[in-house]
């Protein structure tokens, strides 16, 4: 839907208003779907008046992987992104999404460890984006994530995204037990 100029009551669309001897306001309604400050400008023959409106997004409706999460080192991020829009295509900010991590085949499950997903809560920015640079998996293996939010009660969860490995970190120091 496009900006459009609705009557008072909301219902139908109306492209000029008159005014009738004696009355000196009318009333109208305003409506758009994309977020922005547009100026609405009203002219006549002896008058011109102006006012900025602010139209913000409407309840995020949809979640999408903006970037898949990395093969990485154990510990190091997996940098996944996530896309939060209305369903208007607007971008929504200040939505909280968290991220559930998903083991596909982890070998030191065998041996009664557990997968770890540090970092996995974040809030969208003004871009709708949630960006998890600080989420790490703690054991090597395959893995997917989901992303979710609570919208209005309900649970909006992505897909799973693509699987990505995560190998030994190198770099890490092990002892041996003797």
């Amino acid at each position: 839907m496009l900006a459009k100029f609705l009557d008072a009551a909301g219902v139908n669309t109306i492209t000029s208003l008159r005014f009738t001897a004696g009355t000196s306001s009318l009333s109208f309604r305003y409506c758009d779907t994309k977020i922005g400050t547009p100026r609405l400008t009203a002219t006549g023959a002896t008058l011109q008046a102006s006012q900025i409106e602010t139209v913000n997004a409407s309840a995020a409706a949809s979640i999408a992987f903006q970037q898949q999460p990395a093969s990485v080192y154990a510990n190091a991020p997996i940098l996944p992104m996530v896309k939060v829009l209305d369903v208007f295509g607007n971008v929504v900010p200040g939505v909280a999404v968290t991220l559930t991590l998903s083991p596909m085949s982890v070998p030191g499950m065998t041996t009664g460890s557990t997968p770890v997903l540090s970092g996995p809560n974040a809030l969208t920015d003004v871009t709708g984006l949630a960006s998890f640079p600080t989420s790490s998996v703690n054991l090597p293996g395959t893995y997917t994530v989901t992303a979710s939010m609570l919208i209005n009660g309900h649970l909006l969860m992505t897909p799973a995204s693509m699987v990505f490995t995560i190998t030994p970190n190198p770099t890490a120091t092990t002892k041996k037990v003797r």
